[in-house]
């Protein structure tokens, strides 16, 4: 499922190059501007940055050394560490070669945040052959990617209650699982 994401986003990333005004939003994300990172200070951007990095490997959350515990002695966590490195980061460049230039060329605003990709993908879509296709493929898998994230992020729960106390992975599990379901449910009745 990954892989077709990847192959997904690939796709997308040339057809949003082709879109017109891509190459100011091109500008715009490859090409540095000194001033703005002076006027917000280099601390600042450091710091940014660094969150970035600590919140998409999962650093602050203990995953990658749950994770590093179930490594067989084929792999090492060095090459493990490199390719995750390498494959978040060229995920990230290709997500910004889908979002800026079509955020250019449909006139989003590109200081949206993390909410952008629901406003400028689809404009992406909708001027795409087979667009309803290409964004239902797209919304499935990423739907399935954020699966995983939680899946990930439930394993360090499910990994301290059978570590702590015990328990089978199954009960561990339904525990997280109740306890999901009352966290939604407060969000949600907290919304209404």
């Amino acid at each position: 499922m990954m892989v077709a994401l990847l192959a997904l986003i690939i796709i997308l990333a040339i057809n949003s190059m082709m879109l017109s005004n891509a190459g100011e939003g091109l500008s715009f994300y490859l090409v540095p501007d000194f001033g703005k990172v002076k006027d917000v200070g280099l601390g600042k951007v450091i710091t940014s940055a660094m969150s970035q990095a600590f919140f998409t490997l999962g650093l602050g959350i203990a995953s990658m050394e749950i994770f590093g515990s179930y490594m067989n002695k084929d792999r090492t966590l060095y090459g493990e560490a490199v390719q995750i490195c390498a494959l978040d980061t060229f995920v990230a460049i290709v997500a910004g070669l889908i979002i800026f230039p079509a955020c250019f060329s449909f006139g989003v605003q590109p200081d949206q945040g993390p909410a952008l990709i629901f406003v400028t993908l689809p404009n992406v879509f909708v001027n795409m052959t087979g667009g309803r296709i290409w964004g239902t493929l797209f919304f499935l898998f990423m739907t399935f990617a954020s699966f995983s994230t939680v899946i990930a992020v439930f394993e360090n729960l499910v990994a301290f209650l059978t570590d702590t106390f015990g328990m089978s992975r199954t009960k561990a599990s339904i525990i997280n699982w109740n306890y999901y379901v009352l966290c939604v449910s407060a969000v949600y009745f907290r919304i209404q």
